[in-house]
């Protein structure tokens, strides 16, 4: 006899997102042949979150107060029923097949506390983006992977094992920014990670936001290494990918936010032109630097025209 198909529970956080949330459910419920526990956890939405689900009969709804987006998934991972779990932004979309591909993935791994597939990316109306989009998942250790590069990228890509996720502790409570890298790199420290090539997500790229966004995903950055160091300390192999973290992972942010206070600066924007700088002090001295330069080539001259208009 033929054992029937396991259960996945499919979470979906929303705050502000009632546009999209009706194409995160209706890609969850359209998984062909997968039986599907469909949670949307209303994180305090304004908007018309919870009517929306409602609508969906086979939806169940949780409503709480604005806790934020660990709060929200740690709801859904305590109400899931499904032996297997996966968190979709409300914003993003499942494919077709999604799910089969990651339980596949996990059959062949019976040890792996999850399964990464990839992602494509699509715009804010849905359409496709021209991206390649994460590099390949690659074989080996994925805890040195991860520190050197995060190929993982959105939550919705992962399906995990419930029962393992939740003895790791879930996701990291009040964790406002890089809460997946942070799980990622908790979970590969104690169990392997499957990757499979699949694309089982569609993730939406909104509009990014301003130059305190680019400063808060720095710091967030710059604290989840620095939980790193003493699991390195005790752990040598890992020394040298920790030595290419500390280089590398400032750089993304860190060059937006130097774009951002360069037109600050063009801008006379003084005051977030400041804000940004001291947020690159402190995460990405290179660019300050390199600002600091670019300011003093900017300004000497045009004092200089000054003082000679003025004969002074």
């Amino acid at each position: 006899m033929t054992s029937p198909a396991p259960v996945v529970t499919v979470v979906i956080p929303c705050y502000r997102q009632e546009r999209y949330l009706a194409e995160a459910i209706e890609s969850a419920e359209a998984q062909a042949g997968q039986p599907v526990q469909v949670v949307v956890v209303d994180d305090g939405s304004p908007d018309g979150t919870a009517e929306l689900a409602s609508r969906y009969p086979g939806v169940e709804l949780i409503r709480q107060s604005n806790q934020g987006l660990t709060a929200a998934r740690n709801a859904g991972l305590a109400a899931a029923r499904g032996d297997f779990i996966v968190f979709l932004d409300a914003d993003d979309r499942l494919t077709a097949g999604a799910l089969s591909a990651g339980l596949a993935a996990l059959a062949a791994a019976p040890h792996a506390i999850m399964a990464a597939g990839r992602c494509r990316l699509i715009d804010a109306g849905g359409g496709p983006i021209e991206h390649p989009g994460p590099r390949p998942c690659p074989g080996g250790d994925h805890y040195d992977l991860l520190l050197r590069h995060n190929h993982i990228w959105p939550p919705a890509v992962v399906l995990y094992r419930r029962g393992m996720l939740a003895a790791a502790g879930g996701w990291g409570q009040g964790r406002r920014r890089a809460e997946d890298v942070e799980l990622y790199l908790r979970l590969a420290r104690n169990h392997p990670i499957q990757c499979h090539p699949t694309v089982v997500a569609e993730y939406r790229q909104q509009p990014r936001g301003l130059s305190a966004d680019r400063g808060a995903m720095l710091a967030a950055l710059d604290s989840i290494l620095r939980e790193q160091r003493s699991y390195v300390a005790d752990h040598g192999e890992y020394r040298a990918a920790y030595v290419e973290a500390e280089r590398e992972w400032p750089v993304y942010y860190g060059e937006l936010l130097a774009d951002d206070v360069r037109a600050d600066l063009l801008a006379h924007r003084w005051r977030d032109a400041a804000d940004g700088m001291n947020d690159l002090l402190r995460y990405y001295p290179r660019a300050a630097r390199t600002i600091f330069a670019q300011a003093v080539r900017w300004i000497l001259p045009g004092r200089r025209r000054r003082a000679r208009d003025t004969g002074s």
